[in-house]
C-alpha cells in the first residue's frame, strides 16, 4: 500500500520513468555476466561487462579484477578457435566464452562502447557503420 501511495499522483510516463530510474540504481543494473575460463587458468570464472569496464569474478561473484574501456586499445573475437582477446595499455586479456557465444560478448562490448562514444544531443543521427563495426566483428 506505502508504494501505491508514491506513485497514485504521478501520471503514467512520470511512474514509468521512476521506475526506471529505481532499477538503473540496483547494484547489478546493466551488468551481464559470462561464464568465461580465461587463459592460463583451468578453472571457470565469471566475466562481466558493464557499460565502463570489464570485470573478472570467481565463480562465486568475488571481484577479482577490473579492467576499464577507458584504458582499451582494441578487441577482436578469433572466430576459428571462440576466443576474445582484449588488449589494454598495459596487458591483454584473452579468455573464452563457456555458456555463450564469443559473439555475445563481443556484441556487448562493442554496443557499450559504441553508447560511451555517443554524444549527449537527443538529435544525433544514428551513425549505422560505427555501431556495425563495433558489434558486427569486423574491421571498416
Amino acid at each position: 500500500m506505502d508504494a501505491h501511495s508514491n506513485v497514485r499522483n504521478l501520471t503514467a510516463t512520470e511512474a514509468k520513468l521512476q521506475l526506471i530510474n529505481a532499477c538503473q540504481r540496483l547494484p547489478d543494473y546493466a551488468k551481464h555476466y559470462f561464464v568465461v575460463q580465461f587463459a592460463g587458468s583451468r578453472k571457470e570464472e565469471l566475466l562481466a561487462v558493464t557499460p565502463n569496464q570489464l570485470i573478472r569474478l570467481d565463480i562465486n561473484g568475488r571481484m577479482l579484477k577490473t579492467w576499464p574501456y577507458k584504458r582499451m586499445r582494441d578487441w577482436h573475437v578469433n572466430w576459428y578457435k571462440k576466443l576474445v582477446v582484449v588488449e589494454f595499455d598495459d596487458e591483454v586479456v584473452e579468455f573464452w566464452p563457456v555458456g555463450a557465444d564469443a559473439k555475445n560478448v563481443h556484441e556487448f562490448i562493442g554496443g557499450y562502447i559504441f553508447l560511451a562514444t555517443r554524444a549527449e544531443d537527443k538529435n544525433q543521427t544514428l551513425d549505422e557503420a560505427e555501431f556495425h563495426k563495433l558489434t558486427g566483428g569486423w574491421k571498416a
